[in-house]
């Protein structure tokens, strides 16, 4: 095996049982240019896009079909609902919060 500095592992390096998307996220996650590594919040993005399994056609019209109404007149209320200027003010106690 070549010095840990020249290795690049390669798809037949890993176990078999480990899906190919899981394996390249992980290779991805070793890239020896930090900037070429996913952020953290690009990593759970993948983890997340893994996990979760494609819709097909018909399960995504079921789910309209069942929920498409509720999710119209949610959106409908909130373009209905004026826009509101009131703040919120929270009164902070200085002295008090600074003798604790």
């Amino acid at each position: 095996m070549p010095a840990p500095s020249r290795w690049r592992p390669e798809r037949g390096d890993h176990v078999d049982a480990v899906p190919a998307e899981i394996d390249a996220l992980v290779l991805r996650c070793m890239d020896r240019k930090p900037g070429a590594r996913p952020t953290a919040a690009a990593l759970l993005d993948a983890i997340e896009a893994l996990a979760t399994p494609p819709w097909t056609r018909a399960q995504a019209r079921l789910w309209w079909a069942t929920h498409g109404a509720a999710v119209r007149s949610v959106a409908k209320l909130r373009l209905e609902r004026p826009a509101s200027d009131e703040r919120a003010s929270l009164d902070v106690d200085l002295h008090r919060r600074d003798a604790r």
